[in-house]
């Protein structure tokens, strides 16, 4: 296995991590609490906004979680054919971008609705 396929797969394992944390947080299964999930004092003070907040959280890392999996898995399998779409430090440094949007996206949320 080559760097870029390292990359690559990197980025499909972090796409399974978003979802599995994702998913409990969106159907609001993760009660309030100090180990999981969008702890903040606020959050932790009414389970009505843990769960808001949690559900929007889940869901944004859901859906990133998904496009990282349905993207990585041609680029993998191109990559088999000695087909590179980008370069690997380009590729890496998207990894780290896209993972920080969906915490970025929910901390708007949460400063827009609880803390005008």
């Amino acid at each position: 296995m080559n760097d870029y396929q390292i990359v690559v797969s990197f980025f499909a394992a972090v796409g399974v991590i978003y979802v599995a944390i994702g998913i409990p947080l969106w159907w609001k299964i993760v009660p309030p609490n100090s180990f999981y999930g969008f702890r903040t004092p606020k959050t932790q003070s009414s389970p009505e906004i843990w769960y808001d907040v949690n559900e929007f959280g889940g869901k944004q890392m859901t859906l990133f979680g998904t496009a990282f999996i349905i993207v990585s898995i041609p680029l993998l399998i191109l990559s088999g054919y000695g087909i590179r779409l980008g370069d690997t430090k380009v590729l890496f440094g998207a990894l780290v971008v896209l993972s920080l949007l969906p915490v970025i996206i929910s901390f708007i949320y949460y400063f827009r609705r609880y803390l005008k």
